[in-house]
């Protein structure tokens, strides 16, 4: 067989190996490495936090969430200008 269409297999394969082996390590890390922070389970949606709180017989999620809400009105974090509003100064 020829050297080169030798190697060219050899790269292309090893590629393709790489990219199947990088996706499953991807996929599993998403499914069973990442809900876990510092040995918590961390929820992505909201239906999830009450689930949570469900199963631990307690509203901390819960609490956050409304604690983190209050926070950005008090503060004025989002301003409203409505739906035809021009853009602020300095925007960007």
């Amino acid at each position: 067989m020829n050297k080169k269409l030798h190697v060219l297999k050899y790269i292309t394969l090893d590629v393709i190996a790489a990219g199947i082996v990088w996706t499953l390590f991807f996929l599993f890390r998403k499914a069973y490495i990442e809900p876990l922070k510092y040995g918590y389970e961390v929820p992505k949606i909201y239906e999830h936090v009450v689930k949570l709180d469900i199963k631990n017989g307690n509203t901390k999620w819960q609490d956050a969430i409304l604690l983190e809400l209050i926070q950005m009105d008090d503060y004025k974090t989002f301003n409203n200008l409505g739906k035809d509003a021009e853009p602020p100064p300095g925007y960007k």
